[in-house]
């Protein structure tokens, strides 16, 4: 079992207790999304979604069209542990949708313990913790929270979601009203996993 801590360091940092991974606290105006996990599963992805953007491995910030970063994947971790942090740093008025993807499926999504800890501003305590609910079955996708952004970036509301998804089409139907993501996006991304059939886990 690996505990998981934050605690400031040098150069405006926070050090994690997963593999000693230190990154870059978030300014004071800057929201941080950090998903650490076990050792029992190899891969756990962060997502974060709006209908104009999808911050993925794949696709790793969201620049605006004032060429300002909003999003950013800071860290991409493949191999146990995480953390997986994400930044947003500057907020657009619409619908955040945050949620985990159980990348490389060799176990339900509840054996890995994933957390979810949002930092708001330069805080080094979460302010909003969510862990995976108990007995994921075979869901693959776990919608955690979504922020309601309003007056120019001002007004910012977290809503829990909590809720968990066999694939990722009926995510993104039910929570953000996209129907055909991959072609929303013009990305391409496995949202339906049905494709694995009885060989689902690899036990």
């Amino acid at each position: 079992m690996t505990s998981n801590f934050v605690a400031t360091v040098a150069n405006g940092k926070i050090k994690t207790g997963v593999n000693e991974t230190i990154m870059r606290a978030a300014a004071s105006n800057e929201l941080k999304i950090m998903l650490p996990w076990n050792d029992v599963e190899r891969d756990v992805d962060s997502h974060t979604a709006t209908k104009n953007f999808h911050v993925y491995y794949a696709n790793r910030e969201y620049i605006g069209s004032d060429g300002y970063q909003y999003v950013d994947l800071d860290w991409d971790d493949i191999e146990y542990y995480g953390p997986e942090t994400t930044t947003i740093c500057k907020l657009e008025d619409g619908e955040y949708l945050f949620f985990v993807h159980n990348f490389s499926k060799g176990y339900p999504l509840s054996d890995s313990e994933s957390k979810v800890e949002v930092f708001l501003g330069n805080s080094n305590v979460p302010n909003y913790p969510f862990k995976v609910p108990a007995n994921t079955g075979d869901n693959l996708y776990w919608a955690v929270f979504k922020l309601h952004v309003s007056n120019n970036g001002t007004n910012v509301q977290l809503e829990e979601i909590n809720k968990l998804y066999r694939n990722g089409l009926e995510l993104f139907s039910e929570q953000l009203g996209i129907n055909n993501p991959n072609e929303h996006y013009d990305d391409y991304f496995y949202y339906d996993d049905y494709y694995y059939g009885d060989d689902y886990y690899n036990y």
